[in-house]
């Protein structure tokens, strides 16, 4: 049991902070995860970079090796070349206002976008994606199976026999197929992992709902008079959703890994809008020269399916009364 607790502890901690990164990303990282700052000279930057930073009277800005305010206005020394920016030119007139210093603790792309910006926002997109589809998943799976269990043989069995057909594909194929077919989104992305992933789940909560159906308390309820729906509710799904819950916890990572392969291929949430899945996509071509482009993102992914599998698997050995 402490062992159980454990898993449960460390996944949820390793959650909590993934949770808490997405939700202040907007606090955490001061660039925006779509605009470039500066192409040109923030392309690639390896991680830990600072540039100084001029912002300009039309709103652009500038990213410079070295820059200080003058008199005459701002220098800046930029691709090898000096250059002198006047104060006209630059935000509201003032060159020590105009001038900044940003740090980019990851490196930056090709377009030279902020990684960590894009990590954090991007954390977001995937986490919601794979927490949706999954509770779309559970839903469809509890509804099919409850009905299965308890509508008669012939319904259950011709549930059954579509859920063995459909899990007779490879649920990444099926996934890759109509992502293809429909326009990518991100709604639709969940759609199509929830309802392509609802099977596992409608057949482990029939199996618990015929199993449930022989217990004690179940044949107590029937003999004092209870209807079948009441018995339903009150006993047989609050008892079948015990193991379920542990199952979906490890389903959820599983649908992000999902959800990152269909960006990796081009078929998830379009570009330019992050997810880890298409960082990893952007950086995949540069592993040997800009590593941190995609190392960065995968790592996260790591640690998040690790984490969803910690709860799922403590929750349920610690769950299952043959452990207790």
């Amino acid at each position: 049991m402490k062992g159980d607790r454990r898993l449960i502890l460390w996944g949820g901690l390793l959650l909590g902070l993934m949770i808490l990164l997405a939700a202040g990303a907007d606090r955490l990282a001061a660039t925006d995860p779509i605009e470039p700052t500066d192409p040109v000279v923030g392309r690639f930057l390896p991680p830990g970079s600072s540039r100084a930073i001029v912002r300009l009277a039309d709103g652009s800005k500038l990213l410079a090796d070295r820059a200080r305010a003058t008199e005459s206005g701002v220098e800046i020394e930029r691709l090898g070349e000096r250059r002198l920016i006047a104060p006209a030119e630059v935000e509201s007139g003032d060159p020590v206002a105009a001038l900044g210093r940003r740090v980019f603790p990851l490196g930056t792309d090709r377009f030279g976008r902020d990684v960590w910006s894009r990590l954090l926002h991007g954390a977001r997109t995937s986490l919601w994606i794979g927490v949706v589809a999954a509770a779309l998943a559970l839903t469809l799976g509890v509804l099919v199976g409850g009905i299965a269990a308890s509508a008669g043989r012939a319904t259950d069995a011709l549930l059954m026999r579509i859920t063995d057909a459909l899990l007779a594909f490879p649920h990444l194929f099926i996934v890759i197929a109509l992502a293809a077919v429909f326009n990518a989104g991100q709604a639709v992305i969940i759609l199509i992992l929830g309802a392509t992933g609802w099977m596992g789940t409608a057949r482990l909560i029939r199996a618990e709902i015929l199993g449930l159906r022989q217990r004690e308390f179940v044949l107590a309820a029937n003999a004092v008079g209870l209807r079948r729906r009441q018995v339903f509710f009150r006993h047989l799904l609050p008892n079948a959703l015990t193991p379920v819950i542990a199952y979906t916890a490890l389903r959820v990572g599983d649908l992000i890994l999902v959800e990152a392969s269909l960006s990796f291929l081009g078929l998830g949430v379009p570009a330019p809008h992050p997810t880890w899945g298409n960082m990893i996509a952007q950086g995949s071509d540069v592993l040997t020269t800009a590593w941190w482009v995609a190392t960065f993102p995968g790592a996260a992914i790591a640690v998040t399916v690790i984490a969803f599998h910690l709860v799922g698997d403590g929750l349920r050995a610690w769950l299952d009364p043959r452990a207790r």
